[in-house]
């Protein structure tokens, strides 16, 4: 009897076995798949992988240089800037009332 017993146990012990066979025949499936698309596409994948790296490292290297001139620039000029920002401001200021008394529009449109 205990054999009988014995052998009933161990049915209610693994009742998911059938369920790990299931998860390995999708990952099988998985794999078959990508297999069968890098063996079609394999050259053409890696060489797009290969060119989206090389234009990604191009185009970080281009903003972060130019970021770099960039901000050295503004860093370095930064007394000059106020300096020449204030004489610009008063030729514009002297232009605009020299352009007042002659009575010359800002904006004039000449006909042909």
């Amino acid at each position: 009897m205990e054999t009988g017993g014995g052998g009933g146990d161990t049915m209610g012990v693994n009742p998911g076995v059938s369920g790990g066979h299931q998860s390995d025949g999708i990952v099988s499936d998985v794999r078959v798949a990508a297999a069968s698309i890098l063996q079609d596409y394999g050259w053409v994948l890696l060489c797009v992988s290969v060119l989206t790296y090389f234009a990604y490292n191009r185009l970080a290297n281009s903003f972060s240089s130019s970021s770099r001139s960039s901000s050295a620039a503004n860093h370095s000029a930064s007394p000059l800037d106020a300096q020449t920002i204030l004489e610009r401001q008063e030729k514009m200021a002297a232009a605009r009332a020299k352009m007042q008394v002659r009575g010359i529009p800002f904006c004039s449109v000449s006909k042909f």
